[in-house]
């Protein structure tokens, strides 16, 4: 919106005459532009920490009930370097790097537009967040089990190691693809029979937005 201010100034000269004088003073207040980047997927978002192999989208937002200014035009960054995305949403996939527990990443979207005088303007926002390795899961032999040289009536007891994996994780294990009564990080097994078995654990959980998880070993 424009605004004018006017300020008047009277007085009487030592004749008795009446003098006057005004100044006036125009100018344009603009509504605050509240331009920031979010991601559609609410754990990434919350938590600022995704998965490799998966897409993320990101999109602008205006504020609640703003919307964009008409014409404006849309860059995207990661770490830097720019996109070929030109529309108000961006999607992109990260891939694990080997030996690599997290890497940090920057997404950049950057506007502009002309408003209503004419005037060029331009804005930006950023979003920081770590892709960690993705979730695995390996099961930890008996040192007898691993070279082949178990034996029946003899308690063993099997453990795994979780990679990205929250500590909230339940552990289910399972004997030749059926599921047993055994949980937890470690389990013990006695073998009544001389054959080969095959031992399965699987790791269950929730992440930040309360979809459900798991991987196998």
């Amino acid at each position: 919106n424009t605004y004018t201010l006017k300020a008047v100034a009277s007085w009487s000269t030592a004749a008795g005459e009446a003098k006057s004088t005004d100044a006036k003073l125009t100018f344009t207040i603009e509504k605050v532009t509240t331009f920031s980047i979010r991601c559609a997927d609410t754990g990434l978002q919350s938590t600022r920490k995704g998965v490799p192999d998966k897409e993320y989208k990101f999109y602008t937002s205006w504020g609640e009930g703003a919307s964009a200014p008409p014409g404006a035009s849309y860059a995207w960054y990661l770490n830097g370097e720019d996109t070929s995305f030109t529309d108000e949403e961006a999607s992109f996939t990260f891939t694990a790097e080997p030996n690599v527990t997290a890497k940090a990443y920057t997404v950049k979207a950057e506007t502009k537009w002309t408003d209503a005088s004419g005037k060029e303007k331009s804005t930006s926002s950023s979003f920081r967040f770590e892709i960690g390795a993705a979730p695995s899961l390996s099961i930890n032999l008996p040192a007898e089990i691993q070279a082949g040289e178990g034996i029946t009536y003899h308690q063993y007891t099997f453990s795994v190691t979780p990679t990205s994996i929250p500590a909230s994780a339940e552990y289910l294990w399972y004997s030749g693809g059926r599921l047993t009564d055994k949980k937890g990080k470690s389990v013990t097994n006695t073998f009544t029979t001389a054959k080969d078995y095959v031992l399965q654990v699987e790791a269950k959980w929730k992440d930040a937005s309360g979809k459900e998880q798991s991987v196998t070993s």
